[in-house]
């Protein structure tokens, strides 16, 4: 069940950047990215609502919650949208797989966790293969 959730996520997440490729012809960057944001927060409140679970927010945590959400979420969300209608989708693309080894190389000061050698086997593995698809 793991290997089919994450290609699941793969063709989901290959699939978001033809369709803001797509979109960007039609619609403004941020009004792409605006419609990311809403739509992932229509998944989530369903998802939410699904699971009945309650949730242990203060009053207090609400500006916390805010912040991350436009520091972290929000611009990221539009400007991706902007940089693939300036640069292409598989330049942008290819730029994200480098997410994994900036994730691994920050845990080790940042969070003093260092990776197993099987976790840098891998991360060093997709990138090869990344980097194989951009030489045929």
């Amino acid at each position: 069940m793991p290997y089919v959730l994450f290609l699941l996520i793969c063709v989901i997440w290959g699939g978001s950047f033809l369709m803001m490729k797509k979109a960007a012809l039609v619609f403004s960057p941020i009004s792409v990215g605006a419609w990311r944001v809403v739509g992932g927060a229509a998944v989530l409140l369903i998802l939410w609502l699904i699971q009945r679970q309650p949730i242990g927010w203060r009053r207090r945590d609400i500006w916390s919650l805010v912040f991350v959400l436009f520091a972290g979420y929000t611009w990221p969300y539009c400007v991706q949208p902007w940089l693939i209608a300036q640069h292409g989708s598989a330049f942008i693309g290819m730029t994200v797989s480098f997410t994994p080894l900036f994730t691994m190389l920050a845990s080790v000061p940042l969070l003093g966790i260092v990776p197993h050698p099987r976790q840098v086997f891998g991360v060093l593995g997709s990138l090869a293969g990344a980097r194989s698809s951009t030489l045929g």
